[in-house]
């Protein structure tokens, strides 16, 4: 991911950039095991 070792330009890119990982990050949690004890990817 080297996107995110630049610095934003603008607010909208930062936005953009924060989207994008909240994004990511969901994904990798709603593909992890279901035997996996995480309450944050059931929510």
């Amino acid at each position: 991911m080297n996107v995110f070792h630049r610095p934003p330009t603008t607010d909208v890119a930062q936005r953009q950039q924060l989207k994008a990982w909240v994004y990511a990050t969901l994904n990798l949690e709603a593909e992890a095991p279901v035997s996996a004890p995480n309450p944050v990817a059931r929510r």
